[in-house]
């Protein structure tokens, strides 16, 4: 993959645009040949031939290149700072605003990280056993604290189960660790796909929520839970 990836990012950052100035400076001359020179004469036979092979080698060159690559450029498509942090122009990396960077981060990044082909997935899980306390709305509520003074809050869609409260979801990887030269992120946060309630709990909960409520990312900050809320919590301030 990496090899793939280098040279794929090499013909379309810099080969390509490269020839196809070429391909410009080459037309410019056959317009010329045609107007300042005398028909039939030799330096035009010669000049065209040289045009027309030129041509010819240039498009016969990307075609078949293009179709050695293409599932290239699909794959950087999905690519983003929070998951590579520069870009190729004419072999000079460019490096992305660290500020976007860590916006990109932030974000639950599971699905482009599914569909890139350098990054093999791994099934993470954490139980936990903080007291489900209830929910407003789409907001559910877990004791925290020696004697449960605080709560933590996660905002998002739940699943009802027998099995004890988790959170399931995913990890990735680079399956090339020369690929983190280039800007890839060696590894992913565990991003979180399910979030499980058992329903024994849940039907217990007694709905006193306290005043304090901690963030769940300090909670977990091995999992990114997807955008979840400062309003109200320990990070408002």
């Amino acid at each position: 993959m990496y090899d793939f990836w280098i040279n794929g990012e090499r013909l379309y950052t810099m080969i390509l645009p490269i020839l196809a100035v070429i391909v410009l400076i080459t037309l410019t001359a056959m317009i010329f040949l045609f107007y300042y020179t005398t028909k039939g004469s030799k330096v035009r036979k010669n000049g065209l031939f040289t045009v027309v092979f030129l041509m010819v080698g240039m498009t016969g060159y990307a075609y078949w290149q293009h179709t050695e690559y293409e599932p290239w450029i699909e794959q950087s498509s999905i690519l983003n700072p929070g998951i590579r942090d520069r870009y190729m122009i004419m072999g000079t990396a460019v490096m992305e605003d660290p500020e976007l960077v860590k916006t990109y981060r932030s974000m639950n990044q599971l699905d482009h990280y599914k569909k890139l082909e350098m990054y093999e997935e791994t099934e993470v899980t954490k139980a936990f056993n903080n007291q489900y306390l209830g929910s407003t709305g789409n907001s559910h509520y877990f004791a925290i604290g020696d004697e449960g003074e605080y709560a933590f809050r996660y905002t998002g869609e739940v699943v009802y189960t027998d099995d004890p409260t988790q959170l399931a979801g995913a990890a990735f990887q680079l399956t090339d660790a020369r690929l983190e030269e280039s800007g890839f992120n060696a590894e992913s946060p565990n991003y979180l796909e399910t979030f499980y309630i058992n329903q024994e709990e849940a039907e217990q909960a007694t709905g006193e929520i306290p005043a304090t409520i901690i963030h769940p990312s300090q909670v977990f900050p091995e999992w990114n839970l997807g955008y979840q809320s400062v309003n109200g919590t320990s990070l408002e301030h």
